[in-house]
């Protein structure tokens, strides 16, 4: 692991210890915004910092995002609408009960897609027509856009919302707003039982983490 990623889990882990003692909020939001920033492109947060998803796009035609090398099941383009996907329903439907960006200045249309859901359980051809029909640049800027929204959410949240349980009725709007497919209902099983603190250190973190890094070995069989 280069020294990009090993400060990126050294500053997680500081941000969990963070969270864990509650004694500075402020130091803990800035954890957080620090470690997003990081995984989304240097355009969004303006922050100056290292961004992973920066290098995993550089120099990339549109062909290759799309491409899904021989033993990849997904394509950079999937794995950056998964992220995306997971950041929003999960930071706005779940944690902050607000609309999700999706369904703001027309995203289904800019990005040329027919579907919603956040792509967990979506078969080997589903992901193929996916990474064929989706506009690219809308994608990245979709991903903007929700990180953005997510920066807004977190900067305003209070130190007793962190520990509250995600509302029942906000896991609900994920089935009824499309963001699940009938075969990955089990999301909003796991997702109900959570506090909000969790869901910014796994799905807005960790999460978009760990599938940065699946793109980027799709990347490294991409460009030589």
């Amino acid at each position: 692991m280069d020294a990009h990623r090993q400060y990126w889990n050294q500053q997680q882990q500081l941000f969990r210890q963070s969270l864990k003692s509650k004694n500075d909020h402020q130091a803990t939001i800035r954890l957080f915004l620090n470690q997003h920033a990081m995984l989304h492109s240097a355009e969004m947060s303006h922050s100056g910092l290292w961004s992973f998803e920066d290098e995993v796009f550089e120099g990339l035609t549109e062909a290759q995002m799309r491409s899904r090398p021989a033993g990849d099941t997904n394509s950079i383009a999937w794995l950056i609408w998964h992220i995306a996907r997971i950041e929003d329903v999960t930071m706005n439907l779940l944690v902050a009960a607000h609309p999700q960006v999706l369904d703001e200045d027309d995203w289904i249309q800019q990005l040329h897609l027919g579907r919603r859901d956040v792509g967990t359980s979506m078969s080997d051809s589903e992901v193929a027509d996916f990474s064929n029909q989706v506009d690219c640049c809308a994608l990245r800027a979709y991903r903007a856009a929700v990180g953005r929204r997510t920066r807004a959410i977190v900067s305003s949240l209070q130190p007793a919302e962190l520990w509250e349980r995600i509302d029942s009725t906000n896991i609900h709007r994920l089935t009824k707003e499309g963001a699940l497919a009938e075969a990955a209902y089990e999301l909003a099983q796991v997702w109900s039982g959570w506090k909000k603190a969790g869901m910014l250190t796994m799905p807005a973190t960790r999460h978009s983490f760990t599938h940065l890094n699946a793109a980027y070995g799709v990347r490294r069989k991409l460009v030589k």
